[in-house]
Order: structure tokens, then C-alpha cells, then sequence
């Protein structure tokens, strides 16, 4: 009896370890099947001949169906840099106005151009005796970049910050700066009235209130003088920030501000009615001082700092002899 229980252990236990590895392996295949790859999705062949129901939707030669002359596409405007169908930029194009301000500025610079010189404002307003003393003349570069920047930004092809209320704003803020010709207790005190303006759009309020023209009249916005003040703080600004590589890295973001500002102002420099526009040289000084913008912008994009610093010795080259031939 003990020989037979012996045996029927040693069976059991044989059976056990072959069968083992069975259920271990229909186990592994379980957990497989619960997490399964997804099968690669193939599309039919196709079953030929095709269907009359697909035959009879298509002509044989859709050109034999069309009626009147085929359309010219080479004689459609073709919209400016930046502009899409339907944005103002490509209105412009097809009126034969093929300029676009986001060709040469970004919205953010301008945003940013108007909050620099709210800044500037302080210390020229401070006290009656400082403005009086010389602080209006910086005011009045103050408020024409700013009015300059608002009428770019109604103009912009592009949403921007301000651009419903931008050519009030324009409006307003030019004519603090004609005004500040001059130091006096009237001027002044539109100085500070107009600077609490802008801080309070700066931190989120609207301009309650109309523009004078609906339509920009540049000579109406800026004067020469107070804009090229503003191209001698950027000719300057430049020179420091492209001193050297480490600089230019550095400043990277306040180079390309610069040189897009710079872009601007020497635009609208050249706009109609505005001091010798129609003067052939000094649309050509102008001209060298746009490209010299650009190519400094493109440099800064590319991360290229001699081609930066070649940029910039083309502006200031122009700006010296511009400044010295127009002040």
C-alpha cells in the first residue's frame, strides 16, 4: 500500500511540473490580449470593374462642361507681406498701396515703444520748474513717439493692443507734443494731464473719446525734429548694445526693438505733406536708413552679430548725415 502511494505522488507531481509551464504560458498570453497593438488599417483594394453608380458621378472631361473664358489669375493683386485676403493689408495691395507695417515691426514693439516712453515722462513733468527748465523738449519726443506708435497701430495689419481706440489716442497725444514746443504753466499742465492718460490705458483703462480724423494726416501726428531726437537715442542705444558679441547676445530683444523702431519712424519720415518728403536726397537718406533697419533686424533674427554690427554702422552713418543736412 505504501509502494502505490509513493507512486501515485511521484505521478502527480510529474504531471504537475509538465503542466506547469502550460498554464504559465496561457497565462502570459492573457495578459498580451488585454493590451493588444492596434492593427495597422489598410484600405480595400479596388474592385474593378468600378460601379455605374461611381462612373456616372464624374465626366470623362470636366473641361468640356465649363462656359466663358478661362479667368486671368497673373492680372489679381497679390497681397503684401504679412496681409491675407481680407485684412487690411491686402486692401492696401489692391488699392496699389502694397505697404504693410508688420513687414517691418511686430505689434508687441509698439506696445512695448509706448510703455518706454510713458516711463520718459516722469522725470520731465516732476515739478513745473523741471519741465520748464528743459523737461518739455523731452516731452515733446515723448508724446509725438508715442502719438507716432498709436497711429501706426490704427493703421496696423494686424490685431494689436489699443487699435480700437488707437487713432483718438494718436490724435490726443499729438497735440501734447506740438503744444510742448514750449515750457509754461498751460503746457504743463497738459503735459500731466496726458501722461495720467496714458499710464491709466497702460493699466487697463479706455480712452473715452473721438478721434479728430478718422483717416491719419501724418503731418498732423509728428514733426521732424522731436522723431529724429528719438533716432539719435536709438543711433546711440545701438552703439552701446552691439559693443561686443557678449552684448549683443545679451540685448538681443532691445536690439531688435531698436532696430524696428528705427524701421518706423524712418517711414513715416517719408509720408506725405511731412517736411521735404518730395526732396529726392532725403528720401534717399531715408531709404539707407529703412534698409539699414532691416538688415540690422534680420541679423538679430539670425543671431548674427557681424552682420549686426555692419548694420549698424550703416545707420549711423546715415543718420549723421541726414541729421546734419535736415535737422
Amino acid at each position: 500500500m505504501g509502494c502505490v502511494t509513493m507512486r501515485l505522488v511521484k505521478t502527480v507531481c510529474a504531471v504537475g511540473l509538465t503542466v506547469l509551464p502550460l498554464v504559465s504560458a496561457v497565462m502570459l498570453s492573457a495578459v498580451t490580449a488585454a493590451d493588444p497593438q492596434p492593427p495597422r488599417l489598410r484600405s480595400r483594394p479596388p474592385q474593378l470593374p468600378w460601379d455605374r453608380l461611381v462612373t456616372d458621378a464624374f465626366f470623362e472631361d470636366a473641361f468640356t462642361t465649363l462656359e466663358g473664358d478661362r479667368p486671368d489669375f497673373s492680372s489679381l493683386p497679390k497681397p503684401s507681406a504679412g496681409g491675407q485676403p481680407g485684412t487690411p493689408a491686402a486692401a492696401a495691395a489692391a488699392a496699389g498701396d502694397g505697404f504693410s507695417w508688420s513687414a517691418i515691426t511686430s505689434g508687441e514693439t509698439l506696445i512695448d515703444e509706448i510703455k518706454d516712453r510713458a516711463s520718459g515722462l516722469a522725470e520731465a513733468i516732476a515739478t513745473p520748474a523741471a519741465f520748464k527748465g528743459g523737461g518739455y523738449r523731452d516731452c515733446r519726443t515723448e508724446f509725438t513717439a508715442i502719438a507716432t506708435m498709436f497711429g501706426v497701430i490704427a493703421a496696423y495689419d494686424g490685431d494689436v493692443r489699443w487699435q480700437e481706440e488707437a487713432a483718438a489716442a494718436r490724435d490726443l497725444f499729438a497735440r501734447a507734443g506740438f503744444n510742448c514746443k514750449a515750457g509754461s504753466d498751460q503746457t504743463y499742465n497738459e503735459a500731466k494731464a496726458r501722461a495720467d492718460d496714458i499710464q491709466s490705458m497702460i493699466q487697463g483703462s479706455r480712452l473715452d473719446r473721438q478721434p479728430d480724423n478718422e483717416d491719419v494726416v501724418w503731418s498732423d501726428v509728428a514733426a521732424r525734429t522731436p522723431l529724429m531726437s528719438r533716432l539719435e537715442m536709438a543711433d546711440k542705444a545701438l552703439a552701446e548694445l552691439t559693443s561686443s558679441a557678449s552684448a549683443f547676445r545679451a540685448d538681443a530683444e532691445v536690439i531688435l526693438h531698436e532696430a524696428e523702431i528705427v524701421a518706423v519712424l524712418t517711414q513715416v519720415l517719408q509720408e506725405p505733406e511731412l517736411d521735404d518728403f518730395d526732396d529726392e536726397t532725403y528720401r534717399e537718406y531715408a531709404g539707407e536708413m529703412a534698409a539699414a533697419a532691416a538688415a540690422l533686424r534680420a541679423a538679430v533674427l539670425q543671431s548674427r552679430y557681424d552682420e549686426a554690427t555692419t548694420a549698424v554702422g550703416r545707420l549711423k552713418q546715415s543718420c549723421d548725415t541726414c541729421h546734419g543736412d535736415y535737422r
